[in-house]
């Protein structure tokens, strides 16, 4: 027997520990309660890809119970284990691993390899620099810098990445102007901040040092929850649109997401030209042509000086369409209404950030036989599963597969070949109104306008390489340089092409060891005190006691720093 005890410590279901061996075997009620500790983080992780994909009848939310990656990791059972699971260990401990692991070797050896193995039977997704490419082959698949090179909006690219991730942050702002639950603000800061991390680290950080000059706006949907944010500089004769993606607490953008029908969008209805080639009936996502609807009017009349507070946009200013997973996708469709609308000003380029499929393949066609697609880049990261979605319906794996995980939540991410794989048996998938969405031609616009970036992290992709749903949500995620867009932003090319900002990577926090107080005299045990309160009051009334903590197990610890004098209490 291994002798190891296997935790799992599921919301709503308690922590339990059983005892396993090399042949696995366990009580019977222990392993009932390991199989629904297993579907419930499973339904954990896939509610955040299904629900982007999620038939029009649905209409309970699912994005509340997913705050962050934080609630996800913690659903594995990957938040609350005694050691930092982004940082490689080997050997690695064998205490409070997460559930869903094989103890079946490896524990304990300090051979590179087998802890690479490890950490696969671990399920997790994060690949060490240490494992390498032999782990994870996928995680570091890109275009190559010379494919970014040649494109037009390269020099713009960095600046495109800082400013979606400056939308995730511009919500303290002072009200200029509310128009049908839609909210004008403006931020005082001429810097670009946002928040920025590095694996559980995070900092506000300058995200654009070299420009001190930005003038920015919020533009807020109050009915959608959706946020655009217009940033203008004098120095650098540039305005961008910036949209930010789906918040996972936001039940308005969740509905958005989840409002899969393709709608009919007549590109020519509108439209002062009637010169366009190609076609111009295409249909589109109508959760994300409802979010465009609602911010078009504001926009334009942006772009056409319109507005009774703030200046109109000069029209020798470059301007910039960029967003985030849902704000790539509705700074698309924004862009093309720009230009069959024959807005005054229409944006010079559009860089979009892990964007899902906005529309079927004509909106792809339209932009191509117009000559458009030298405006627009597509930063994707390969195993980011959202940027796949929704399903094109060629792909019969992936369309099957997302039915078969409807049915089948444990087997989807336990063992995915029988829900996805080739000759999985799969029900028949016209119940959930095939022709609606699964069955459409779900297309990028210009697909040779993407540049894929490495992700760092395994994922979802078609060729179901590297399967892990954990980290297909992960590697969907924008600013964290240890996985998803900010690994790429680091290693992908965007930083050797940067015109405006000269941003650098010690824009990341870097770990920094810092001595804060000497406790080398130790802390001593409180066995009086009965909970936390109890403990620091106890210190609180002890002139000599400098430090206090409690622990989870309920016991308090004192002591006095040397700087106090003294012995510790």
């Amino acid at each position: 027997r291994a002798g190891a005890m296997l935790r799992t410590d599921v919301p709503g279901l308690g922590s339990a520990y059983a005892p396993l061996s090399h042949e696995g075997g366990m009580a019977a009620g222990t392993r009932r309660l390991l199989r629904a500790a297993q579907l419930a983080a499973a339904c954990m992780a896939l509610a955040a890809l299904v629900a982007a994909i999620r038939w029009r009848q649905t209409s309970a939310p699912m994005g509340p119970a997913l705050a962050n990656a934080s609630q996800v990791l913690r659903a594995f059972g990957f938040a609350d284990v005694a050691y930092d699971m982004f940082r490689f260990e080997c050997p690695l401990h064998a205490k409070e691993l997460p559930i869903f692991v094989s103890l079946r070797g490896g524990i304990g050896s300090d051979a590179i390899s087998n802890c690479c193995h490890l950490y696969r039977k671990l399920f997790w997704p994060y690949d060490f620099p240490q494992c390498g490419p032999a782990n994870c082959s996928s995680c570091f698949r890109q275009s190559g810098e010379a494919v970014l090179g040649r494109h037009k909006l390269a020099g713009v690219a960095a600046l495109g990445w800082a400013a979606s991730v400056a939308a995730y942050s511009g919500s303290n702002s002072t009200r200029l102007e509310d128009e049908k639950e839609f909210e004008v603000g403006k931020l005082s800061n001429g810097r670009l901040t946002a928040v920025v991390s590095n694996a559980w680290r995070w900092r506000v950080a300058d995200l654009c040092p070299a420009v001190a000059d930005w003038e920015q706006y919020v533009l807020h949907d109050e009915k959608w929850g959706t946020v655009g944010m217009v940033l203008m500089s004098a120095s650098q004769k540039l305005a961008i649109f910036t949209f930010r993606g789906t918040l996972l607490e936001s039940k308005k953008n969740w509905k958005i997401i989840s409002s899969v029908k393709a709608v009919d969008w007549d590109l020519a209805a509108n439209s002062t030209k009637r010169s366009w080639k190609g076609p111009k009936a295409v249909r589109v996502h109508e959760g994300f042509f409802a979010a465009t609807q609602r911010f078009k009017p504001q926009v334009r009349a942006w772009l056409e000086g319109r507005t009774s507070f703030v200046r109109a946009i000069p029209a020798y200013y470059q301007i910039l369409f960029v967003g985030h997973s849902l704000g790539g996708a509705v700074a698309t469709l924004l862009a093309t209404a720009a230009v069959t609308e024959g807005w005054a000003q229409a944006p010079d380029g559009v860089i979009t950030f892990g964007s899902p499929h906005p529309g079927d393949a004509n909106l792809s066609a339209f932009w191509q036989a117009n000559d458009m697609c030298h405006k627009i880049l597509r930063v994707s990261v390969w195993n980011d599963v959202v940027h796949w979605l929704p399903p094109d319906g060629s792909r019969k794996r992936w369309r099957g597969g997302i039915v078969g995980c409807f049915n089948d939540l444990e087997q989807c991410f336990l063992d995915p070949q029988t829900v996805f794989g080739p000759t999985a048996h799969r029900p028949d998938p016209l119940h959930l109104h095939e022709g609606e969405w699964l069955g459409l031609n779900w297309a990028h616009v210009c697909p040779e306008s993407e540049v894929v970036v490495p992700g760092g992290i395994k994922g979802l992709n078609p060729d179901f390489e590297d399967y892990s749903p954990l980290g297909g949500f992960l590697a969907h995620i924008l600013e964290n340089s240890f996985f998803g867009y900010g690994d790429g932003f680091l290693y992908g090319g965007l930083l050797l092409h940067d015109a405006h900002c000269i941003l650098k990577p010690d824009i990341f926090p870097a770990f920094e060891c810092t001595v804060m107080e000497d406790l080398s005299a130790g802390l001593q045990l409180d066995d009086i005190a009965q909970s936390a309160e109890d403990c620091r009051s106890r210190s609180c009334d002890d002139h000599y006691c400098g430090v206090w903590q409690v622990l989870q197990n309920g016991t308090c610890w004192r002591g006095a720093p040397p700087a106090f004098g003294g012995d510790p209490h």
